[in-house]
């Protein structure tokens, strides 16, 4: 006696699959999207009370709320990006001045002075890093574009999800 195995796979079954598979095609492919909706999800859900705040206690509009905050928010950013970015890279170069001592004193190998003398994020030096690397102007001015779009849209979804009280 002969015995036949056959496996049946069902049009159900292959459209199921295929649904799935273009579905994690998609998510795939719009994967800084979604990651940038679920950022303002989280910005809206952290700035709302301070917007209920204005709007109770104060009784500001919505819209002014989110406005003042969002204000507040990038002044206090752009701040401390004035104040802690020179003191940064001040400390940056006495690490990479100490770090070279520290060098010299446990293995003996001194490191050039010109990279201890010339250690200054400017932007010839930026250039020359992305030149040296081969990496293209062009190409690294589309990342960063691309990436300011990205901030951006998140965060006006994440303003227009404040605004809207139930958002």
């Amino acid at each position: 006696m002969e015995n036949k195995n056959s496996f049946d796979i069902s049009w159900a079954t292959l459209w199921k699959i295929s649904t799935v598979v273009a579905l994690v095609f998609i998510f795939y492919s719009a994967r800084e999207v979604f990651s940038a909706f679920l950022i303002s999800i989280v910005l809206s859900l952290g700035f709302d009370p301070f917007v209920s705040f204005f709007e109770e206690k104060w009784k500001v509009n919505r819209l002014l709320g989110t406005i003042i905050v969002f204000l507040a928010v990038i002044f206090i950013f752009a701040g401390l990006v004035f104040f802690i970015l020179p003191i940064i890279s001040a400390e940056a170069s006495g690490f990479v001045e100490h770090f070279g001592k520290t060098i010299s004193n446990v293995f003996g190998v001194n490191l050039p002075k010109s990279i201890i003398d010339n250690f200054s994020l400017s932007f010839e030096n930026a250039l020359g890093v992305l030149s040296a690397a081969r990496i293209s102007i062009p190409g690294a001015i589309s990342v960063v574009f691309n990436r300011m779009i990205i901030i951006f849209g998140t965060i006006v979804a994440a303003f227009y999800l404040i605004v809207d009280k139930d958002g």
